[in-house]
């Protein structure tokens, strides 16, 4: 008897996280097939036919529905998918630390982590995720008063008291012809 030539892995759907409501979609249907709190004959198979997905994974779904039904009192699935793993710790007390020192203080990352007391690592990666910007100020300083003075009587000598017309400069000031627009 010649072998059949479809593989085993095109005989079973394509696996994927399923969203919060295509889980709730699954648990309705199994939860209209119920009879007090039990599942009929068939109604996994039915079920798994129906979206297109393995009978384990309906079972997983309808396994994980009724034990939170049993701790809440509630049929639902909920994901795990992004409340497992080590938790993040609440840093904001020491990036606030960087937000109170002098700007020089914190001219590097690593002295701004000196400064928080946090590694530098840890503190890159806030900056990527902005938790944490770089403000750089391009604020000229304040000009004195002489110095205000001085550069507007330097401007007035290039204007022409006949004319009004400003002088272009072009003998005092070094133009590079190659870089001129």
């Amino acid at each position: 008897m010649p072998r059949s030539t479809t593989n085993s892995a095109s005989t079973h759907p394509q696996t994927r996280n399923r969203s919060d409501n295509e889980r709730a979609l699954v648990v309705s249907t199994l939860l209209n097939q119920t009879t007090t709190g039990i599942l009929r004959r068939g109604a996994v198979t039915t079920v798994a036919e129906s979206f297109g997905v393995s009978k384990p994974t309906i079972r997983c779904v309808w396994k994980r529905a009724v034990a939170n039904y049993a701790s809440s009192g509630v049929y639902t699935s909920p994901s795990r998918l992004r409340i497992t793993g080590q938790k993040r710790a609440d840093r904001s007390h020491q990036l606030e630390l960087v937000r109170t020192v002098d700007p020089e203080r914190c001219g590097t990352i690593r002295a701004a982590a000196h400064v928080c007391l946090l590694p530098t690592t840890s503190l890159f990666r806030d900056m990527r995720s902005r938790k944490l910007r770089t403000e750089t100020s391009g604020a000229k300083p304040m000009m004195s008063d002489d110095n205000q003075w001085c550069r507007t009587a330097f401007s007035l000598d290039y204007i022409s008291a006949a004319t009004h017309y400003f002088n272009d400069m072009e003998n005092v000031v070094h133009v590079d012809d190659n870089h001129s627009i």
